[in-house]
């Protein structure tokens, strides 16, 4: 059975998409993008250490932000907001832009997955 008492964005990212409305005020890319932020910029230890938001392996949120918009990775930067790109994938509707992001979220994870 799966922990989802982790501190682990991934595993976090994943008990959100199977109870998002215990953790999000809606199903909205939005909602989940500002969850997100908070937790990489603050998290619960107040500042950003990769090894205590990531398990070894997980694929790096910052890159995927980059990846699903087609941009090169620029490391340390805070990403462009991903939101707004899903958004008008979508036609603005938030809950189509928050579903898939966790379709892009799988396919990038296959990606580097099969890179390594």
């Amino acid at each position: 059975m799966k922990n989802y008492y982790s501190e682990k964005i991934h595993d976090v990212l994943e008990y959100i998409k199977l109870r998002t409305h215990l953790v999000l005020t809606s199903k909205s890319i939005s909602a989940l993008e500002n969850y997100i932020t908070g937790y990489m910029m603050f998290g619960r230890w107040g500042f950003y250490k990769p090894e205590l938001i990531y398990n070894e392996g997980d694929v790096d949120l910052n890159e995927f932000r980059f990846w699903t918009q087609g941009l090169p990775y620029i490391e340390l930067s805070q990403g462009p907001r991903f939101s707004k790109f899903l958004l008008e994938k979508t036609g603005g509707d938030e809950e189509k832009a928050f579903n898939l992001f966790y379709e892009l979220l799988e396919k990038f994870k296959e990606i580097k997955s099969n890179q390594t």
